[in-house]
């Protein structure tokens, strides 16, 4: 079912990673609004069979988790959760990513995929290694508590994809010479590296 829910909605392969794009973009901007000294960073890095996206973002809860990114086709960021946590807030984020797959789509490229992430409302004394892990398969999900994963961020979220053979090329040409058609004047600084190459999108 999912395979033909993919194929039927998605033309191209490529239109996941502009949807991890936009979910690091969306967790960096609503961090915007509910901090004032807040630095914005996402990071992708392409190194030969995986890819990386990263962000300094808003992180995700276990609530979250399981109650958003877990369950095909329901969005956070249109949720009467998310309403509650900004509704003593002035400015009313604009959320970039639309309705679709969400995470599924990252199916396109891997036959599994990993995230890491730690949601900003952890108390801060507890330890700043409680981060969850979340593997995804096709017909299976396993979340666990894992230490922090070796980034410099202490929140945020890391989408961690082992590529298909016949999508390594696709990318390789995408992050080079296309994307920027996709990803169009970002609001949050992105970097992108390539093996050797690093540039700004």
């Amino acid at each position: 079912i999912l395979d033909n829910l993919i194929g039927a909605m998605y033309s191209r392969k490529t239109v996941a990673i502009r949807e991890l794009i936009q979910n690091a973009i969306d967790a960096c901007i609503l961090q915007q609004v509910l901090e004032d000294d807040y630095d914005p960073k996402i990071e992708i890095i392409l190194d030969n069979e995986t890819l990386v996206v990263r962000d300094n973002g808003r992180g995700m809860s276990l609530d979250i988790i399981k109650n958003y990114l877990k369950v095909l086709g329901k969005s956070y960021y249109k949720s009467n959760d998310l309403a509650g946590v900004l509704k003593n807030f002035i400015t009313s984020p604009d959320f970039i990513a639309e309705f679709g797959l969400g995470i599924f789509s990252y199916f396109l490229l891997a036959k599994s995929f990993t995230i890491y992430t730690r949601h900003r409302e952890i108390k801060s004394d507890m330890s700043s290694n409680q981060w969850h892990k979340i593997e995804f398969t096709r017909g299976f999900c396993l979340i666990e508590k894992t230490p922090k994963p070796d980034i410099g961020f202490d929140y945020g979220t890391v989408v961690q994809i082992k590529l298909n053979q016949d999508i390594i090329d696709i990318l390789t040409y995408y992050f080079k010479y296309q994307i920027h058609l996709d990803i169009v004047r970002p609001r949050i600084p992105i970097s992108c590296r390539i093996s050797d190459s690093s540039k700004p999108i």
